[in-house]
């Protein structure tokens, strides 16, 4: 998962994708293996942040969940 306040998450890799062929440009970025739960926490969340949701698999489905407190 990679985000970025303003403007989208930049990734640049080769196929097939590694970790060890590609690069970004985030303000976060988790290369936990596939199947690991992430939690990034924006703690002052004013502005639009981006998400990409980055991985090679066909074995399973991924979720994005989002919660927003006040």
């Amino acid at each position: 998962m990679f985000v970025r306040k303003g403007t989208e998450p930049e990734i640049t890799h080769t196929y097939p994708p590694n970790v060890s062929s590609y690069t970004w440009e985030a303000d976060h970025a988790g290369i936990n293996p596939n199947r690991d739960q992430e939690v990034y926490t924006i703690s002052n969340p004013s502005g639009t942040y981006y998400i990409t949701l980055y991985g090679y698999n066909m074995d399973f489905t991924s979720w994005l969940v989002i919660t927003g407190t006040k």
